[in-house]
């Protein structure tokens, strides 16, 4: 259960960068509650572009966690070395995952 409400946040702090519909959160309180809810000109837009509106390309969220788990530290090392000398290297993130990346740290944090 966890699992699925960060997931649920993730969507939502992803959503400019994903196949979502930005503004799916704000409908439910100007929409007819009877009525199908309709897809907003922004996601159409995207699903027809498949770009987002800064450019890269957008993702679904299996896409997006694999191309964030590409992004991996390197720990470099020298065998049977008696220092044991080792250097860890953090590769900088490519675009799509230094946006993914910013959407997360602007997620607020709230709780007791």
């Amino acid at each position: 259960m966890l699992a699925n409400y960060v997931q649920w946040h993730m969507l939502r702090a992803w959503a400019p960068i994903l196949f979502a519909d930005e503004e799916l959160p704000v409908q439910p309180r100007v929409r007819d509650p009877v009525l199908q809810p309709s897809i907003s000109d922004s996601a159409k837009e995207k699903k027809g572009s498949r770009q987002t509106l800064n450019g890269p390309a957008v993702h679904s969220f299996s896409s997006l966690m694999s191309a964030l788990a590409a992004h991996a530290r390197i720990t470099l090392g020298l065998p049977n070395h008696p220092s044991g000398n080792t250097a860890e290297q953090l590769p900088a993130p490519n675009p799509i995952q230094a946006k993914a990346y910013q959407l997360l740290t602007a997620l607020p944090v709230t709780g007791n």
